[in-house]
């Protein structure tokens, strides 16, 4: 963004991908990521605040 604010957007692959792609234990369950972003903002001394925004299905 103009101001040097840096937003990096992250979602789940499909079920039907992470499936084939990860052995389903017994004791475990697989949570669905539906998006995710790091917001990395300057400050004025040299700084940075990272934030980081998750909303997920916990399927659980």
């Amino acid at each position: 963004m103009e101001d040097g604010t840096l937003v990096v957007a992250v979602a789940s692959l499909p079920k039907e991908i992470s499936a084939r792609l990860h052995r389903k234990q017994n004791n475990s369950i697989r949570g669905l990521l539906l998006q995710s972003r790091w917001v990395v903002e300057k400050l004025e001394d040299d700084s940075c605040v990272v934030t980081y925004v998750v909303r997920l299905d916990p399927t659980g």
